[in-house]
């Protein structure tokens, strides 16, 4: 049972790439092709000044672009892309008059789109409360206006996008990381989450064992019964799984009829021990109506000296051992519970 067939890529060829990052990806091409001309046009007219923030703001965003393709996403450069645009806005209140009122939409842009969902609300409130009422002060009615107006319809409908950009997102990421048929976390979950265990042992934070499992005898069921037998079966197994599982441990769907329980915290004689419960409980539970259901398990803790395929290796290898032993069994078995010593 390897896990690393599965897993995606990390570069910028990642085909589940986080889908806001790809569409901010095609709104900057539309502000490379919008702005780059002005930026040159005012430096053709001697606006040196403007030419060049025009030009900083559109090498910045590129430069962002490139680093959220290649899956680094530094939010130093979004603070700085603010702060250019803030620059921008007001050194063109003195520079060019009303017409700097323009730089508000992409600096409502990248507070609405690149900023964190919970500080952008209140950041876009603050500035329209300043903007709007300066608007008031420094424009003519009608263009004061008109410019709250379109702002307001801006940051309201932006901010909407980001919602279902965020929903669609975490749609995706739920898709990509479980199983369809049982809800059970995929094998490139698990191999995601192997990796961190594994530096979180490597740190010290504590015992991790993996429990392997296999339903025995699962062909069978599925040839005997039927396929939408089979499928009751590894629901019912999951569920069980939930049921007995703490809530920071992970289950997971690695093949057909193959689960993997990663347990934090949990050195291979508690592992053994939580193993054993769940072969109880799925003997003593009906996961198919009137047939016996067992599984075979096996326990591996994580060596710090291991790399983690090794360290599935090891859990598949006692799955083995107890599948050629007899089957309906953990290896290795569970350590007998300590009782206290009696009092004289």
């Amino acid at each position: 049972m390897q896990v690393s067939d599965d897993t995606e890529p990390e570069s910028g060829l990642n085909p589940l790439r986080d889908y806001r990052e790809r569409t901010l990806d095609r709104m900057a091409l539309i502000g490379y092709v919008v702005i780059t001309p002005f930026g040159l046009w005012h430096l053709s007219q001697g606006n040196y000044e403007v030419g060049c923030l025009m030009l900083i703001v559109v090498a910045t965003i590129a430069y962002r672009s490139y680093r959220g393709y290649i899956g680094h996403f530094d939010s130093q450069i979004t603070w700085v892309l603010t702060i250019e645009l803030l620059v921008a806005m007001f050194a063109g209140y003195a520079l060019v008059g009303v017409h700097a009122a323009f730089w508000s939409y992409p600096l409502f842009f990248v507070i609405i789109f690149l900023w964190p969902r919970s500080q952008s609300g209140p950041a876009v409130i603050l500035l329209l409360a300043v903007l709007l009422p300066a608007g008031f002060i420094y424009f003519d009615q009608a263009t004061a206006i008109r410019l709250s107006i379109t702002l307001i319809l801006f940051c309201s409908m932006g901010y909407q996008l980001v919602g279902i950009l965020i929903r669609m997102q975490d749609k995706l990421e739920n898709q990509a990381m479980r199983d369809p048929l049982t809800g059970a976390y995929n094998r490139r979950y698990l191999t995601k989450s192997l990796q961190q265990c594994a530096e979180e042992e490597r740190r010290g934070f504590g015992p991790i064992s993996l429990v392997a499992m296999d339903i025995d005898n699962f062909k069978s069921i599925n040839d005997s019964f039927g396929h939408e037998a089979g499928d009751k079966v590894l629901k019912n197994l999951v569920a069980i799984l939930h049921a007995k599982r703490r809530q920071l441990d992970v289950v997971c769907r690695t093949g057909g009829e193959e689960f993997v329980v990663l347990l934090r915290n949990t050195g291979e004689a508690g592992a053994s021990r939580f193993a054993e419960r769940l072969r109880q409980a799925v003997e003593e539970n009906e996961l198919l109506e009137g047939q016996t259901v067992t599984v075979s398990i096996g326990v591996a803790q994580y060596r710090v000296e291991e790399s983690e395929d090794q360290w599935m290796n090891r859990a598949d290898i006692c799955l083995y051992k107890a599948k050629n032993l007899g089957k309906n069994q953990v290896q290795p078995p569970p350590l007998p519970e300590v009782l206290p010593a009696a009092t004289a």
